[in-house]
């Protein structure tokens, strides 16, 4: 079986790259699994910083449709991914190099900080299906303000590298091909003060994890649905 990810531990952090590009690294139970052991190897190390990279040309399409419409009732693998990322102490940065698509928006979102190549793009497709994309929304608020997070949930309008870095979803622009360096630069300075690191991942994901967000990500998510391709044949 081909490995889901490439896990490299460097002397104070941890790099994980999705290697799933035949399937546009989209989010099966199975890549989250692996990125899971590979964070849990890197606190193990006493890591306290980690970068989340993926093959091109996509950064990741979002959720793995074939594997949730298989079984719709399981939790889905996009929703174990952003609680591991937000319910670990580990500092993440994510890069961003093609598309960041459907979930994989609040991927970036979660993410205390952001590298992404200028030619990059963020987009909700689901919208195009007819699908409200509560589940994410919730998210974006957080990070993008009320206006510029629904106006993208309603329209699933694309948005540039720049335009996702004015409006605080990404930390960094950068040229095609430096975005991985200045990724392994940032997660170098941050690593040198573990303690730090620790802590500023806390302050950060401490606003998905508060009472407030959890009632209103549930009220969110509650507007998702996912038309039944039997029905619509």
């Amino acid at each position: 079986m081909t490995a889901l990810v490439d896990v490299r531990h460097d002397a104070a952090h941890t790099t994980i790259r999705l290697t799933r590009a035949e399937r546009r690294n989209a989010l099966s139970h199975a890549l989250v699994d692996a990125v899971g052991d590979a964070a849990r190897a890197a606190a193990a190390r006493g890591h306290a910083v980690a970068v989340l990279q993926a093959d091109p040309p996509v950064f990741c399409a979002g959720a793995d449709l074939e594997e949730f419409r298989a079984d719709p009732e399981a939790v889905p693998a996009t929703v174990r991914l952003l609680d591991l990322l937000v319910r670990g102490d580990l500092l993440w940065t994510v890069v961003v190099e093609g598309d960041a698509l459907g979930a994989a928006v609040a991927v970036a979102a979660v993410a205390p900080l952001v590298v992404a190549a200028d030619d990059a793009a963020f987009r909700l497709p689901e919208v195009d299906l007819g699908i409200y994309p509560g589940g994410v929304l919730g998210y974006l608020e957080e990070v993008m303000g009320i206006r510029a997070a629904h106006d993208l949930a309603r329209t699933g309008a694309p948005m540039t590298a720049a335009m996702a870095a004015e409006r605080g979803l990404v930390t960094e622009v950068v040229a095609p091909g430096e975005a991985r360096p200045r990724a392994e630069v940032l997660a170098e300075e941050q690593a040198r003060r573990p303690a730090l690191a620790r802590r500023a991942a806390t302050a950060w994901t401490s606003r998905f994890r508060s009472p407030e967000f959890t009632a209103r990500h549930q009220l969110l998510d509650a507007l998702v649905e996912v038309p039944d391709p039997a029905r619509s044949a």
